[in-house]
């Protein structure tokens, strides 16, 4: 089949969750031999305009203010759309994200040709809460954009033929904002992991990594990886840990990201006295972020809001570190449907410390439960089998 995938970013132009999901499925149905093309923002100048990956056929577009990319995604999108159209006719356009679908969808899409969408999550509340977290409380303007979001979604779900849904959190979500009848129309595909990249360690691996990262041997070391903005809870990781530190001297925080709340972070860890055991690695390149996974005794994701997936959980899972997270979105049933008695009830600075001092403290249970957690990923959440549910999915639409 022809297919051609629609988005505002593509990995590894930006490394998020739901581009990571773009390109390891895309490349794998590229694998399988179906002509795939890739549609993305060009996103920094050094990109190229126009180049093959893995067998994909990736076109970049651009646009004049990439600070306010949002608003000009969906004209600058349609020119080169136009062309990839003429040069690759497909069987199937499959969006992923509402500013270029907006862009693709108003009129270009010929009739015959299959849409299908991918929902992460609501665009509109992820929007709201990152404008409440600077400013407090939405300003008319706000409130007016995340209304447009929200149409703007909305419209994108109704002319597809399938959704796509990475949890049944995410399908109830559709229901709720966007009405049932579009809710029928989803099926739930969840994310997969690369198990040979995320690959399990021995003692002995982790023990050199750990060295290598310049920890001591007695070192107990949790890790999170998040962007730093305040739904992702970092600032409620770290008081948690600033309690059980006082407690423990050979424990220590690793934080993987970027994002506006770095400084406010750090300075956080210098007022609780912590400073010199909290380390913020910023963005960890794709290896190192294996290798970082395999030196920690435990991954954390202390979200407040909006988890539509939690790709992290499984990273860490699929190397052996068992993780904690608060009960919320999606992890519930990723991280519940591994252990219930790993998830937070209490999304407080107090409920992640008593769950962490839990798991910690028990080491046999952290020893036990490595190799259980690579099982977990391994027979449940393969890309192979995504792929082939998305095959399904397109030959269906």
């Amino acid at each position: 089949m022809n297919l051609l995938h629609i988005c505002d970013h593509f990995y590894p132009d930006r490394a998020g969750g739901s581009e990571i999901v773009i390109y390891e499925t895309a490349r794998r149905l590229a694998k399988k031999g179906h002509r795939v093309s890739v549609v993305t923002l060009k996103s920094r100048e050094s990109l190229a305009a126009e180049e093959e990956i893995e067998g994909m056929r990736v076109y970049r577009y651009t646009v004049k203010d990439l600070s306010n990319a949002a608003s000009s995604i969906p004209f600058s999108v349609r020119g080169l759309f136009k062309k990839v159209l003429n040069d690759r006719r497909p069987d199937v356009v499959h969006f992923h994200h509402t500013p270029s679908a907006l862009g693709v969808n108003m009129g270009l899409v010929p009739g015959g040709v299959k849409r299908v969408y991918s929902y992460y999550g609501p665009i509109n509340e992820e929007f709201e809460i990152e404008r409440r977290n600077k400013n407090s409380k939405l300003s008319l303007s706000d409130r007016f954009k995340s209304r447009c979001y929200l149409l703007a979604e909305r419209y994108n779900l109704k002319k597809c033929d399938r959704i796509v849904a990475l949890s049944r959190y995410s399908i109830k979500q559709i229901s709720e904002l966007h009405g049932k009848d579009t809710a029928e129309k989803a099926v739930l595909i969840p994310g997969g992991i690369d198990t040979e990249r995320f690959r399990y360690a021995d003692e002995d691996v982790r023990a050199e990594l750990r060295k290598r990262f310049g920890f001591p041997d007695d070192a107990v070391i949790v890790l999170t990886v998040r962007r730093l903005v305040k739904r992702m809870g970092i600032d409620m990781l770290i008081e948690a840990f600033a309690g059980a530190a006082r407690s423990n001297r050979t424990l220590y925080l690793v934080i993987g990201g970027i994002g506006p709340e770095k400084d406010a972070l750090v300075g956080l860890t210098a007022t609780l006295g912590v400073r010199d055991r909290v380390s913020f690695r910023g963005f960890i390149p794709a290896e190192s972020l294996v290798n970082h996974y395999q030196a920690a005794d435990l991954c954390v994701l202390p979200t407040r809001d909006l988890e539509g997936f939690g790709l992290v959980t499984l990273e860490a899972m699929s190397t052996g570190t068992p993780v904690i997270g608060t009960a919320v979105g999606a992890t519930v049933e990723v991280l519940g449907g591994f252990d219930e008695d790993l998830l937070i009830r209490e999304i407080s600075p107090a409920g992640i410390r008593e769950k962490l001092e839990k798991v910690l403290y028990d080491t046999g249970y952290l020893k036990r439960v490595r190799p259980l957690c690579r099982d977990y990923v391994l027979k449940n959440y393969s890309w192979d089998s995504a792929v082939e549910s998305l095959e399904r999915v397109y030959e269906d639409s």
